[in-house]
């Protein structure tokens, strides 16, 4: 993203603060490419973030478990959202092959 910028500025025939001017929206859109990048170089707030990730995994296993032990309990939940997984499966699927098909 920064190189793709670089390259665009040094290959225009603006000058760089012209070329800056009109194209300062992809200015910001580069910021959190420069902080993660402070940010993962420092060691603490690295393991922060690190541990974070790790709390995300840890609700989703909790997910899972809450979903596998609700369909332990009820077998039309599990049937209904089998039935309903298998129809989108077989929509898409469907969609996929037809769609080059003209007049499919």
């Amino acid at each position: 993203m920064v190189v793709d910028f670089y390259k665009r500025m040094k290959s225009s025939n603006d000058t760089t603060s012209k070329f800056i001017l009109k194209h300062w929206y992809e200015i910001p859109a580069m910021l959190p490419v420069f902080v993660f990048d402070i940010i993962g170089t420092q060691v603490v707030v690295g393991a922060a973030f690190r541990s974070v990730r790790l709390i995300r995994l840890s609700r989703l296993l909790h997910i899972f478990f809450r979903t596998t032990a609700i369909f332990r309990e009820s077998r039309f939940i599990y049937l209904i959202t089998f039935s309903a997984g298998d129809i989108i499966t077989g929509a898409v699927a469907e969609y996929i092959i037809e769609s080059p098909i003209k007049d499919a």
